[in-house]
Formats: C-alpha cells, sequence, structure tokens
C-alpha cells in the first residue's frame, strides 16, 4: 500500500487593512510559519518519506508545502494544483490527484478545510462527511492502492498541533 498524507496549512494572517484584499495572497503568520515546520518534523519522525508534494496555489497553502518539502529534502518537488483550491468538489480532486499518486509511493497533499476532512472521510468510508476535522497544520496518513471516490483508504494517523507541541528535531 502507499501512503497519501493530508496537510493543512498553518495558521495564515487576519484579513485587515494591513492583509492582501484578496484571501488567496494572506501569508502565513510567524506562528503559521514555526507549526508548519514542527507539523513537517512530526510527518518525518513517523518515517513518512514524501516523494512528491503537491499545493493548493493560495499563498498560505503553498508556503506551507515549500516548508514541509524542505524538510523533506523535496525543495523542487512541489507542483501547483489547481484542484486544491477551496470549494473544489471531492470528486474533481481525486480525479487530479489520482495519477499524482499512482506514480509515487508518498504524496504529501496540502489544502483547505473542510475539503481535506471531506477528501479523507470519502477515501476512508465513502461518504464526505465523516466526523474527521484538520486543524491548522495538521495532517493525516491515509493508506492506499489506489485513489478513486469512494472507500479505498485507511486511515493510520491523524494529528493536530495540539498533538505535537515539543521539539520535532
Amino acid at each position: 500500500m502507499k501512503s497519501l498524507i493530508l496537510f493543512r496549512h498553518g495558521p495564515a494572517g487576519h484579513s485587515d487593512e494591513t492583509m492582501p484584499e484578496d484571501d488567496a495572497q494572506r501569508p502565513l503568520t510567524p506562528k503559521g510559519q514555526k507549526v508548519s515546520k514542527n507539523a513537517a518534523k512530526m510527518m518525518r519522525l513517523m518515517g513518512a518519506r514524501p516523494t512528491a508534494v503537491v499545493t493548493s496555489p493560495l499563498d498560505r497553502a503553498a508556503q506551507t508545502a515549500a516548508i514541509a518539502a524542505k524538510v523533506m529534502g523535496l525543495e523542487d518537488g512541489v507542483t501547483i494544483c489547481d484542484a486544491l483550491r477551496p470549494g473544489t468538489p471531492i470528486r474533481d480532486m481525486i480525479e487530479a490527484l489520482a495519477p499524482l499518486f499512482a506514480t509515487t509511493d508518498t504524496l504529501l497533499v496540502v489544502g483547505h478545510e473542510p475539503d481535506l476532512s471531506h477528501l479523507a472521510a470519502t477515501l476512508v468510508s465513502g461518504q464526505p462527511h465523516a466526523a474527521l476535522e484538520l486543524r491548522k497544520a495538521g495532517f493525516c496518513l491515509l493508506m492506499a492502492d489506489e485513489l478513486r471516490a469512494g472507500k479505498c483508504a485507511v486511515l493510520r494517523a491523524l494529528l493536530n498541533p495540539r498533538g505535537m507541541e515539543g521539539d520535532a528535531d
């Protein structure tokens, strides 16, 4: 079986007069950078060795992906995927991710809520609204042979930032 890691972006700046008007351009906060790095270190400590990283094009997700890729030694391995934009139908996300998953042993996907939770729930239970939530900088590890709409994966781990406190070095 192969691994799929679904990683929610870290905390980003709030919309106000000092932030960009376009929500897609909100950057990670310094705390967001730190917790994203700690989460990536925890993935590495758990033995996760992604061979590819794919991210939403929104700045906060792309920054989280870049941090994770650096921790994993994959700086040149980040791919932007438009299907990971917030609000994309789950079937469209699966259709975009399936070929990437097929060509790697471990795929790290960086995106947004509630889409990543709905994706995980769909892959594990066949239903998009299972009780699963990824907090900011949280991730889940799924195991599957292939990605397809419906029950095809097993949930192996779900970690949120409070469960990752401490130094992951």
